[in-house]
């Protein structure tokens, strides 16, 4: 059994605790949080007690980290000198230094270094990544919205569009350059080369009635892919596609435990990855209209 403890008893640390307590080689020995009171709750649910930060870097073998974004670098930084394997939830941290500081602590320590950019176990990304294997994407769109009161807080582009500029890595298999950026604190648009020379637009805007996270791809042949994420449902010039039924989080805590028992990283974002979202959002952010002050000071 794999020991896990779980930092962050928020919304993303209870869901991660949901999935990983449903996974049969899991014991979950801790939670973590500065609000006692919600650590408790979350342990009462899953098992688990409430522990220290350095207790429960003892008696684990894993950690799930979903605390806020600046703390990530610090924590995960510990549990990994610890020796312990790590899923951090996105974005791996604030800079793109500190993000490539980790992934060569996690090399030098011979640990996992997982980030969640779960989007990429949704089932129409999954297979749409499958479809697109030998006919590569050339163009891709998503969309990205929902109310401001469920949007984390942060940058817009490091705590939202980082999910999209992943995205337009992991489907394109290709280098991603950022091209344009435009927006506010509350919407912004990033436009994206993907192969040197092939074309992304990324929109993202965090004031909206409602959530919706769509993408419409085309690619060499003159296939056109459009998803709706939420849903999950995927469709190939206009015939819907079956796919699977997995819940992307729980694929993702899968994906990661099967990366500690062999090794095998190549579902997950790496540490690597997770720098490449984190320095194309902060150069998108550089080059929109506003400046966000909580980066500037971090």
């Amino acid at each position: 059994m794999l020991r896990v403890s779980i930092f962050g008893a928020g919304v993303m640390g209870r869901r991660h605790a949901r999935v990983f307590a449903l996974c049969e080689s899991v014991r979950i020995v801790g939670v973590v949080d500065v609000d006692k009171d919600a650590a408790q709750s979350l342990a009462s649910l899953i098992g688990g007690a409430v522990m220290s930060t350095q207790d429960a870097l003892a008696c684990s073998d894993a950690v799930v980290i979903a605390t806020p974004t600046d703390t990530h670098a610090t924590l995960v930084s510990r549990a990994l000198e610890a020796g312990l394997a790590v899923l951090v939830e996105k974005p791996i941290c604030t800079t793109t230094d500190r993000a490539h500081q980790l992934a060569q602590i996690a090399e030098r320590k011979a640990v996992v270094l997982a980030t969640g950019h779960s989007e990429r176990f949704n089932p129409a990304v999954r297979s749409l990544s499958l479809a697109t294997e030998r006919d590569p994407i050339v163009s891709l769109v998503t969309s990205r919205s929902m109310p401001r009161s469920r949007a984390p807080r942060g940058s817009i582009t490091l705590n939202l569009a980082v999910h999209d500029l992943d995205l337009a890595r992991f489907l394109s298999r290709s280098r991603v350059e950022v091209a344009f950026a435009h927006g506010d604190s509350d919407r912004v648009t990033i436009g994206t080369t993907l192969h040197g020379a092939s074309f992304g637009e990324h929109a993202v805007w965090q004031r909206a009635p409602a959530r919706a996270r769509t993408l419409s791809a085309a690619t060499a042949s003159g296939a056109r892919y459009e998803a709706d994420l939420l849903t999950s449902r995927l469709t190939v010039d206009g015939l819907l596609l079956a796919v699977s039924d997995e819940e992307p989080l729980l694929a993702q805590a899968r994906a990661f435990l099967r990366a500690v028992a062999t090794g095998d990283m190549s579902s997950l974002a790496t540490a690597d990855d997770a720098a490449s979202a984190v320095s194309l959002a902060l150069e998108a952010e550089a080059l929109s209209s506003y400046a966000n002050p909580h980066l500037a000071s971090s």
